[in-house]
């Protein structure tokens, strides 16, 4: 295992910590603790971390695009265009308070750059 694969794994488990949280927070607390007081606290907390592990995704997806020489791919471009869109949205999601549709919209964007990441992989 060289410093490319610790960085992939770091890239991918940055990626499932985000994602895996945002599907937990939508499938089993919000159901859960709608309403409640615990459940502004554990968006909060899931916040908080959510900001380191997007910061290792980009710092590590910015050495493997330069690695891997995908600065010219459109998929790439199209993952990073999503990611910002993503960033705007969580930004809002953050200083206007609960919207219904924005929780489906921010956990598809998600999705879908995780597709994209996947076919740069291949």
């Amino acid at each position: 295992m060289d410093f490319w694969d610790v960085l992939i794994a770091i890239h991918l488990l940055g990626m499932a910590f985000f994602v895996g949280g945002q599907l937990v927070l939508a499938a089993v607390l919000v159901p859960v603790l709608k309403g409640k007081p615990e459940m502004k606290e554990a968006a909060k907390r899931f916040g908080q971390a959510s900001i380191v592990a997007l910061v290792l995704i980009i710092l590590s997806g910015i050495y493997l695009a330069s690695h891997y020489h995908q600065w010219g791919s459109h998929t790439l471009w199209a993952k990073l265009v999503l990611l910002v869109i993503l960033f705007a949205l969580m930004a809002y999601h953050v200083k206007e308070g609960q919207k219904r549709w924005i929780d489906p919209v921010l956990g598809t964007i998600s999705l879908v750059i995780v597709i994209l990441g996947v076919a740069l992989a291949n």
